[in-house]
């Protein structure tokens, strides 16, 4: 087993528009393993549907640099690069997962062993909400993250 990391956007305003709210690249001496997605809506008693995706990415797109946090703080920093929040989003490739879910409940991704995402040396993933929601609201969302290789 690699080092454990999550990456957090803690409790950012999402706008009406669709974005990309975490964005996680892997170093290009290791590979990453997506073990779990959560978002959450923090404020908003709004009923309304929404869709996510998780989606391989090319670029890395413009938003605010994460720090991926270590599960176990005898470990090193993470090899590789994340940004929460995009104002700019990444160029999509290809879609690994999508589901549409009422804001009310969240979006919780947990894959079996399986079914885990791994980003080879270089790779990009993205967590995107994908529906242009009615206002802004605050959202949390968090990946689980495991390196290995670096």
């Amino acid at each position: 087993m690699g080092r454990m990391y999550t990456v957090l956007m803690d409790g950012a305003t999402i706008g009406t528009a669709a974005q990309d709210l975490i964005r996680i690249s892997a170093p290009s001496t290791g590979i990453v393993i997506l073990h779990k997605v959560i978002v959450t809506n923090d404020a908003d008693e709004t009923s309304q549907q929404a869709v996510f995706q998780i989606h391989r990415a090319s670029t890395d797109g413009t938003g605010t640099a994460a720090t991926p946090r270590l599960l176990d703080l005898g470990s090193t920093v993470f090899g590789g690069t994340a940004a929460v929040n995009q104002s700019v989003d990444t160029t999509a490739g290809d879609i690994i997962h999508r589901e549409a879910v009422n804001l009310l409940n969240g979006f919780y991704w947990v894959p079996t062993p399986e079914e885990r995402i791994i980003l080879s040396p270089s790779g990009r993933i993205v967590v995107r909400l994908d529906t242009v929601i009615a206002g802004a609201i605050a959202m949390t969302a968090v990946a689980y993250i495991e390196e290995i290789g670096t």
